[in-house]
């Protein structure tokens, strides 16, 4: 005589708690992707527009306050070579070829230390607008490099050095490293060489 074992439930009970496992499954796919979406009735009546955010753009020697950095250029101005002080880290004249030195303070209105990072210089030249993402680079005290780090509350002197060609002249915008969209600073480029 054969005793059923109580611990071992039959074939047919698994079965069935495979498909109800399966179908709470799907019922709750199904849930969610129907019917948590708002009514379009509820949506047409007032429709949600988000408004872009405000540029902010200020002009040379004014404050540009961004979410970690208060920004200040403070002299822009072209030269053909740039002179560090240290004939290793000079940067050579070269044909066609200007470079953009920005004088820049830089404050940290952070509680914490913080990267910094160059950012853009944009150039409009015959109404067609020029990015320049690459500043150069100068191993040497006063000079900006990309991911240095300033404490909380201090204030950097640097200057910012992009390489444009030599013709471009006209209105242009630097966009400092961690800005948002559309906060920027305003200066012109002249044919005028320091």
């Amino acid at each position: 005589m054969e005793i059923e074992s109580e611990t071992e439930p039959k074939p047919k009970f698994k079965l069935k708690l495979i498909h109800v496992v399966f179908a709470i499954i799907g019922i709750i796919f199904i849930k969610a992707l129907f019917f948590n979406e708002p009514s379009r009735t509820e949506n047409q009546s007032q429709p949600v527009v988000e408004t872009p955010p405000q540029p902010t753009t200020v002009n040379m020697r004014e404050v540009l306050h961004t979410h970690y950095f208060d920004f200040v250029i403070t002299d822009a101005y072209h030269v053909r070579e740039v002179n560090t002080g240290n004939e290793y880290t000079d940067l050579p004249a070269e044909r066609g070829a200007k470079y953009i030195v920005l004088e820049v303070a830089i404050k940290n209105t952070d509680r914490e230390s913080r990267m910094l990072f160059s950012g853009s210089l944009w150039v409009n030249y015959n109404g067609v607008d020029y990015q320049y993402d690459k500043a150069e680079t100068i191993l040497a005290d006063g000079w900006m490099m990309d991911m240095q780090t300033l404490n909380p509350l201090m204030t950097k002197a640097v200057h910012v050095v992009y390489k444009i060609p030599s013709e471009m002249e006209g209105l242009a915008y630097w966009v400092p490293g961690r800005a948002t969209n559309g906060e920027r600073i305003v200066f012109k480029i002249n044919n005028k060489q320091r």
